[in-house]
């Protein structure tokens, strides 16, 4: 057992991924407050104690490695089961994800704006968003950061495949697009990654591990926070359950950083959401919050596999040779296989990792009575509007492939026929045989309006005491990944919580 449990602590964070991280340092400035971080997954005491695998930046192999991630049940459609997985180790999903390090873009940032209040608008988050970095190929100014903890480098694009791509793109029509951190017009371009020396640089090696020695601050690895504890309409801490066994631990404020999926399934099971829902669970009601896990965001992805004619030269610490945005779309060209991207053998063909970024909320969150745990239902293709865009990002695709460029470089393709993909319900039978996800959901304890569950601050209305502060919060999921978006409301609410203030920029 803890010994500083007895005294109880002044702030309680769940979960060490990228936002608790985050949220934890900004707390822990304060020597006079005790702050407990609790992960259910390691915590090394250095980032030499990650296992190399697991910070190669050329691949993702901590994915499916089940010590570091948990494993959710549920569909993206009917008739797809799928496991959605996310990291449980420090630094939570940044320790096994892509090292994709890219801004959520001024659209994002308006709206969020709009209907969560004005710190998200650009002006005043661009400062947070340059702190976090280390800008490795732009200097210091009123767009890039530079001695921050995370390195931004861009590599992967002076290769043969990402050439091909930019020159297929640019038959197409599309513009260049040198910094994707810059705000600038959609195009093709390289990627921003976390990355240094073929490492990826995960949150907890940024962040957290270099204030393990703050008096202050105690972190728990391998540790489950099972339940938030409340009594007369505030929170009154939260129990545990770790190698010693079980714990009750005490603290006026408790910070969920647990990600998306654990945030919202801890809040069900603590008594927080639809009452009707928690009373068919035999589950006591502490707040009713109909929209928790009622509308969730992702970003539903295909992928394209094609096989180059020539060899390929093996990847330099990259995995992404190059990035197409549009309007509604990402599309990321791989440099590896798909089985050597999850730390296989390559088997020599590549891929496009082509996914609709537009902004949808059709995903619903549960709980099941019997375990707690918790089940996604994506609801992906469930509407006109997801499989007209599905279609359009597929036929994109093909323009990409069957494209000069791409046709001298690839020997072969698992697209559909070209018959077939000028026949939409053709289309429609294809994708919904491969749709997957990109793994980037949001939304599902969302600000915005008086009916949402927190404000935009992330504060639970309802149940004084309580914050949650990860991408749970935002209204939907931006229109790039949520790696950057996550870190982002660690600082946003880190920061207000820790009585940190920066000056805004002229950016709005």
């Amino acid at each position: 057992m803890m010994a500083d449990a007895a005294r109880g602590f002044d702030a309680v964070v769940v979960g060490g991924g990228s936002a608790g991280c985050v949220v934890a340092e900004r707390l822990s400035r304060d020597p006079s407050r005790r702050v407990l971080l609790v992960e259910a997954g390691m915590v090394p005491g250095a980032s030499e104690g990650f296992p190399p695998d697991l910070m190669d930046s050329a691949s993702v192999a901590g994915i499916a490695d089940p010590r570091f991630v948990w494993r959710f049940p549920g569909v993206l459609t009917a008739q797809r089961p799928y496991d959605t997985v996310r990291g449980r180790v420090a630094g939570g999903s940044s320790t096994v994800n892509g090292g994709y390090f890219i801004r959520p873009t001024r659209a994002d940032l308006l709206e969020w704006a709009a209907i969560g209040g004005s710190h998200w608008s650009p002006g005043r988050v661009l400062p947070l968003l340059r702190a976090l970095e280390d800008d490795r190929d732009f200097a210091a100014s009123a767009v890039h950061g530079t001695g921050g903890p995370f390195p931004v480098h861009r590599d992967g694009a002076d290769t043969p495949i990402a050439r091909t791509f930019a020159a297929a793109a640019a038959r197409l029509g599309f513009p260049p697009e040198p910094d994707k951190n810059a705000w600038a017009e959609p195009g093709i371009g390289p990627v921003p990654r976390n990355v240094r020396d073929g490492a990826r640089v995960n949150a907890a090696s940024a962040i957290l591990l270099p204030i393990l020695d703050r008096p202050n601050l105690t972190v728990v690895g391998d540790t489950e926070v099972r339940r938030v504890t409340t009594a007369a309409g505030r929170t009154t801490g939260v129990e545990i359950r770790g190698p010693a066994g079980g714990q009750s631990i005490t603290a006026p404020q408790v910070v969920l950083c647990a990600g998306a999926i654990a945030s919202a399934r801890l809040l069900l099971v603590s008594g927080v959401g639809p009452a009707a829902e928690l009373d068919r669970l035999g589950i006591p009601v502490v707040v009713d919050a109909p929209r928790i896990g009622a509308g969730f965001g992702d970003h539903p992805q295909l992928v394209v596999q094609w096989r180059p004619r020539h060899a390929v030269p093996a990847p330099d610490g990259s995995w992404l040779g190059a990035a197409l945005h549009t309007e509604g779309a990402e599309l990321l060209a791989t440099l590896v296989s798909p089985s050597a991207l999850v730390g296989g053998p390559d088997d020599g063909t590549r891929t496009l990792m082509t996914s609709v970024m537009a902004p949808r909320n059709g995903g619903r969150l549960a709980v099941v009575a019997e375990t707690g745990e918790a089940t996604l239902d994506y609801g992906y293709l469930a509407t006109a509007q997801d499989r007209r865009r599905l279609r359009e990002l597929l036929r994109l695709t093909a323009e990409l492939l069957h494209s000069k460029e791409w046709r001298s470089e690839a020997d072969w393709t698992d697209l559909p026929s070209r018959f077939d993909l000028n026949d939409d319900d053709a289309l429609d039978a294809w994708i919904r045989g491969r749709i997957g996800t990109s793994l980037h959901t949001c939304g599902t304890v969302p600000f915005g309006g008086d009916d949402a569950p927190v404000d935009g601050w992330g504060r639970l209305r309802g149940l004084e005491g309580l914050v949650v502060a990860d991408t749970s919060i935002l209204p939907a999921a931006p229109r790039r990944g949520p790696a950057v978006s996550a870190l982002l409301v660690g600082s946003v609410i880190g920061s207000a919580l820790a009585g940190i203030t920066t000056s805004p920029d002229d950016q709005d």
